[in-house]
């Protein structure tokens, strides 16, 4: 139970610490949330959020991958690494949503791609 406890830990302080940076790159890069008159935020605000929950989620998945009592896990298949990959998929796609705003079919297109 600690080692999954600690896996957690880590993904919420990566994803916790990336933010910050995250947010500047969104404003870099114009992916920003205009504000609008069903909103709450009364100023622009930063996208890209995927993005720091991505490097949170695959960087735990990378430090677990070396812990012994979960090698099973990437030993014996590629599952877990079949599932990083896919979420940076996705998260590629969430990005460029972001940044140029994707209609509705797009992402979900891009996203059974992904999954596939």
């Amino acid at each position: 139970m600690r080692v999954y406890l600690f896996v957690l830990v880590i993904s919420a302080l990566i994803t916790y610490l990336v933010t910050p940076m995250v947010q500047v790159i969104a404003r870099g890069v114009g992916a920003m949330a205009p504000v609008r008159d069903r909103d709450i935020h009364t100023v622009p605000t930063p996208r890209l959020g995927g993005l720091a929950m991505y490097a949170g989620f695959a960087l735990a998945i990378v430090l677990a991958s070396q812990m012994p009592f979960l090698e099973g896990v990437f030993f014996d298949s590629g599952a877990a690494w079949g599932i990083v990959v896919a979420a940076g998929l996705v998260c590629l796609l969430g990005i460029a949503d972001d940044i140029w705003e994707l209609d509705a079919l797009t992402k979900f297109v891009g996203q059974v791609l992904a999954a596939g």
